[in-house]
Parts: structure tokens; sequence; C-alpha cells
């Protein structure tokens, strides 16, 4: 049988109360994307303080639209639901040492293209994620 993905809900909020709403109005799913923005990599912000989230609940997918995905990282670190997290390859980032960060504290990882970047540029490190 063909295993099909679930849909993951995210969460795009600017505000703590509206981050923590949508959060328990998808309580009951087993993962939960927080989108986080700093407004450096993209024009947009958004709420993501790891210390502010709940520490109990669906697991954790961050979704890293940050022009220092590291530092959010560092700052998820503890967070016990945080599972997956997911950066740009457009980010001036070194990729293969957040992959390799991920990899020593056991989180899934994965890298996110804009429509515009072409796929190729992934290749090398798809065999890592």
């Amino acid at each position: 049988m063909m295993h099909v993905p679930d849909i993951i809900p995210a969460i795009l909020a600017a505000t703590k109360q509206e981050a923590l709403d949508r959060w328990h109005s998808a309580i009951e799913v087993p993962w939960i994307q927080i989108d986080c923005l700093d407004g450096r990599f993209l024009p947009n912000t958004s709420f993501y303080q790891a210390s502010e989230w709940p520490t109990q609940g669906p697991c954790i997918e961050l979704h890293l639209m940050c022009e220092h995905p590291l530092e959010v990282m560092q700052q998820w670190e503890r967070h016990p639901l945080l599972k997956r997290v997911i950066w740009h390859q457009e980010a001036p980032v070194p990729h293969e040492q957040l992959l390799e960060w991920c990899r020593k504290r056991g989180l899934a990882c994965g890298i996110a293209l804009n429509p515009e970047t072409a796929l190729s540029t992934v290749f090398s490190l798809t065999p890592k994620l």
C-alpha cells in the first residue's frame, strides 16, 4: 500500500497570542509547522520564540525563512517537541554544517526552495536529507 503524506498545518502568526490561538486550534494533529520569518530573509516577520511555545502537544517542524537559521535552531535546540528543521537553499549559510548540526541532535531536516530556484541547486545535499 502506498503511503500518502500528511498535511501539516502551518502556524504563521505575528503575535504570541495569535500563535498560541492557532496552536490550540490544531492541538489534535500529530505535527505542526511553525513558520519563522526574521524580516531580513523575507520582508515579513513572525512570532517564533522557542521559550514561549508549549512543551506538550504535537511534534514541531520549523520552517526557517531566516537569514541566520542556525541562530534560530540554537534557540529551539532544547525544546522537547522539536523534531524537524527546514531552511532555505537561498539562505547564505553553510548547508553541510546545518545538516551535521541536525544529525548530531537527532533532528530530521530538509531544504526548501523558492519557486525560482532550480532544483539542481540541492542535488548534492539530497543524500544527507
